[in-house]
Order: C-alpha cells, then structure tokens, then sequence
C-alpha cells in the first residue's frame, strides 16, 4: 500500500482526479487530503486535515506531523506560497522517509516572480515576450510608446500576480485582435482609455510589468519529468485567458512539445509540471507566458485522455 497525501486539495476538480489515481492503483493507494478549508462534500471520500497556513514554521510542523503518523510516501503540493514553504525542508521530510515531489526552493522562488522568470527564460535562450519593468510611475507613459502604443495593445501586468490577478490589456488600435479577451468575465480585464485614477491606483512602481499582448490559440502543457522518464500532454485552451477554466482540447504539436522538453531539461525541472503559452500575434510561434513548478487545477483532462502523469509519477517512486 503507497500513501500519498495532497495539499491544497479541495479544487474544483481534484476529488474527481483522485477517484482516477484510486482506480488506476486498483485501490492499492491511500490518499490523504489537506486544505485551508473543510470540504463541501460531507462524504468526502479521502482521509482529511484542515490545515490552516498562520505561519511557514506551524504550517511545516503540522505537514510533518500528519506525514510521519500517516506514514506518507510521496508528498504534492499545489499552492504556490506550500511549495516554497515545503521546499525548504525536503531534508526534514527525507528522515521520515516522506518524498516532496516539489523541486528545489530557488526555483520555486523564481517561478513566484514574472520578471525573473522572463530574465531567466531570456538568458536560457528561449523567446519570450518583449517586457519591461516600471520602477517609477512618472516612466509609464515613455515605456508604452516603447510598445508601439496606442498602435499596439499592450498587457500590464504584476510580476508576483497569481491567477491572472492584476492583469490589464489596454486596448490599442489592434484591440479587434483580442475580442476575446475577457469575455468570460476572467480577472483579467480591458482598459480603453488610462486615466489618472487607473495609474494612481493600479500601477505599483518595481512590482508592474508591461509587456507586448499575446493572442490566442493558448496552451496548457502538463509535463513529467522525473527519472529521465519526459511526458507532456498539450492542452488548447477554450478560454485562451485560462480563468474562468472552460475546458480544453488534447492536440499534437510535437514541436511544442520538444521546446517544452528543453525547458524543462535546460532548467532542471522535476515532477509535474505545468507550462502556460500563448501566441505572438505577427510570428504566430507560441510564447512561455508562465511555468508553474506544481500540477496544474486542470490536469484532470490530461488524466482522462489516458496520460496519467501523477499516476505515472507515483510508480516512478518504487
């Protein structure tokens, strides 16, 4: 019997993707649940914690608790702010024979930050979009002419925003290009006109990026990478903004693929994976808009195409 427990386990599809991982072990699998939050589902079908995140050292102390009286054997996290918590003490885990499958703190670090993650992108060679980091309010309006606005639209975003949190297309004269943008009423929203207010109280000076606006088709790539076993599943977004999640199409693009590989060979990534691209407008080659060191909420469509990368990734442990 493998116990694997899961933080930041109540997402909107995570119990229907843990009833998959249970049937594909033939039942030969504990999974063990962890959340902020109770579940919605009074016959939640997995063993459960509700663990709240006061602090990194009592969050840590709990995970450590319920790990070694669970006995656990691999440990996911989901939640950006757990994966950094946790990376810092793999070596803790390690003495109660508990495996992260998280990789390592600097990179989760990295990962966190929008502009760092392009600079790092950039000296490894990949393309990414053209972007800029404002360190002073009063330089705003010089950068957007920079990005050919208002002939070009351009995208103003934060580098630490989660979610498409404090994201903004203001809208130039190429805005027919992404009419789509939005229309699912997502975080990220579209500015016609800058005001004076929109400056004031949007843009923070060493934390906005503004950078050149991506279109559609848009991608979800869930990947495996451990034990120089690489899997990836390639994913078009029906909702090229991703928030709302609308659902997704598998297809074959065996040259996105490849690059996503280099990614995450280059960068020494590990475990699961999820890289988000999108589409540059005028070369039409697809752009890394974002990686995260952690499953992606959506990996259940991968699963059910019958890529079964956490299940594949749990008997890589044996």
């Amino acid at each position: 019997m493998i116990k694997v427990l899961f933080t930041c386990a109540l997402g909107s599809k995570s119990e229907k993707l843990f009833m998959e991982i249970k049937e594909d072990f033939k039942k030969k699998i504990e999974i063990v649940c962890v959340d902020q939050k109770k579940p919605k589902n009074k016959n939640f079908p997995f063993k459960f914690y509700q663990v709240s995140n006061t602090s990194d050292k009592e969050f840590v102390t709990k995970i450590f608790n319920i790990c070694k009286n669970e006995k656990i054997d691999i440990l996911f996290a989901y939640s950006i702010k757990e994966l950094n918590t946790l990376s810092k003490n793999k070596k803790r885990f390690s003495k109660i024979n508990t495996k992260l499958y998280i990789n390592d703190f600097y990179i989760n670090k990295i990962f966190n930050d929008k502009y760092k993650t392009y600079n790092l992108l950039r000296r490894k060679k990949f393309e990414v979009p053209k972007f800029q980091l404002l360190n002073k309010k009063k330089q705003f309006s010089k950068i957007l002419k920079k990005f050919s606005y208002p002939k070009k639209s351009v995208i103003l975003k934060s580098r630490f925003g989660i979610g498409g949190r404090g994201t903004y297309l203001i809208c130039g004269k190429d805005q027919k290009e992404f009419g789509w943008y939005g229309q699912f009423q997502s975080r990220e929203k579209k500015i016609f006109r800058i005001s004076k207010k929109f400056i004031r109280t949007k843009i923070v000076p060493a934390q906005t990026i503004i950078m050149e606006a991506l279109s559609k088709p848009a991608y979800d790539v869930d990947i495996l990478h451990l034990k120089k076993k690489f899997d990836a599943v390639i994913r078009e977004r029906k909702n090229p903004s991703g928030l709302p999640y609308k659902g997704s199409k598998i297809i074959i693009n065996n040259k996105l693929k490849n690059l996503c590989k280099k990614i995450v060979q280059r960068l020494n990534l590990k475990y699961i994976i999820d890289i988000d691209l999108m589409t540059h407008p005028k070369s039409k080659k697809p752009m890394i808009l974002e990686i995260n060191p952690r499953p992606s909420g959506s990996i259940l469509d991968s699963h059910l195409s019958g890529k079964k990368l956490i299940t594949n990734a749990i008997k890589l442990l044996r």
